[in-house]
């Protein structure tokens, strides 16, 4: 393959890639866990396959060529493809994606910690008064003391 060609194949690998990222946010929102472990797969085998041209077109590169000039290069050598110049805005685009996804997956997580904990009776009310008017330390609720009020 010539490295013009290797450029439009990368492109599209990360186009893939993004729209893989894409449809992992909605996963996320509608809280579907078998499809979730599906499309983490599927983004680990999409890496790989992006690492690997990522390499073969390294390797086509002039060897002082390092990664910030990858993208000069392939503008001024694939001027046929239009590939090399949506490098920088589709790369931008999977790191806010997969950014965004993050943050999701950790508040996700954070929801799911605090639900276990109240489950579990991990969780302490907060200071309350008393009939008396005096500040009563709060005491931990569980599920159990919440089904037997």
């Amino acid at each position: 393959m010539t490295v013009c060609q290797l450029c439009d194949q990368w492109v599209e690998q990360l186009q893939t890639f993004l729209l893989t990222l894409e449809s992992e946010f909605d996963t996320l929102k509608s809280n579907q866990a078998e499809a979730i472990t599906s499309i983490t797969e599927l983004k680990s085998r999409q890496l790989d396959e992006i690492i690997q041209t990522e390499d073969s077109l390294k390797a086509l590169l002039p060897k002082d060529t390092n990664i910030n000039q990858i993208v000069d290069y392939l503008s001024q050598h694939c001027t046929s493809s239009a590939a090399s110049s949506r490098l920088l805005t589709l790369t931008k685009s999977i790191q806010q994606a997969n950014q965004r996804n993050a943050m999701l997956l950790q508040s996700l997580m954070r929801l799911n910690e605090f639900g276990l904990n109240l489950l579990s009776g991990k969780i302490e009310i907060g200071n309350t008064y008393g009939s008396s008017g005096k500040v009563k330390t709060g005491t931990p609720i569980s599920s159990l003391t919440l089904a037997r009020a």
